[in-house]
C-alpha cells in the first residue's frame, strides 16, 4: 500500500480534481481578506446594506450641494406645521407627477394653538434639485 502524501512540500494540500486551478486550492491560497471579500459578496442582503450605507455617506458627503436651503435658513412661519402628504389626485384627476397643497395657519381663540389647513386652491409640485432660499 502506498502512502498518500498529505501536503505538499509548500504546505498547501494536493490538487483534486482539476489540478493547480481547483477551486479548493484557491482557497488555500487565498489571503484572509480575499475570503472575507468573497463570502460577503455571497451574502445578497450585506450587498444591499453596504450600497445603502454607502449612499447614506455620500449624501452626507455632498450635503451643501443637495440641501436647498442653507444652514442658517429659518421659516418661522411654518416652524410647527406638520409635515405635508404628497397628493396625485387634484379635484378628481389623477396627476402623474406628485403635489403637496398650500398651508393656511390659523390659531384657535380658546386653546391658543395654531393649527394647519391644507387649502386645495393652491398646489405646488415635488421638484427635485429644486432652487430653495438664495
Amino acid at each position: 500500500m502506498a502512502v498518500e502524501r498529505l501536503f505538499s512540500s509548500n504546505g498547501t494540500p494536493p490538487a483534486r480534481d482539476g489540478g493547480a486551478e481547483s477551486p479548493v486550492n484557491e482557497l488555500y491560497g487565498a489571503s484572509q481578506w480575499q475570503l472575507i471579500a468573497r463570502r460577503f459578496r455571497k451574502h445578497r442582503l450585506a450587498v444591499y446594506s453596504a450600497v445603502v450605507v454607502v449612499s447614506l455617506y455620500a449624501a452626507a458627503l455632498f450635503c451643501d450641494f443637495l440641501a436647498p436651503y442653507p444652514l442658517a435658513y429659518r421659516d418661522v412661519d411654518y416652524a410647527y406645521a406638520p409635515p405635508q402628504r404628497l397628493h396625485v389626485m387634484h379635484e378628481g384627476r389623477i396627476h402623474l407627477w406628485p403635489f403637496v397643497y398650500s398651508l393656511k395657519g390659523y390659531r384657535d381663540p380658546v386653546s391658543l394653538r395654531v393649527h394647519f389647513v391644507e387649502d386645495t386652491s393652491r398646489t405646488y409640485p415635488l421638484s427635485l434639485f429644486a432652487t430653495g432660499n438664495p
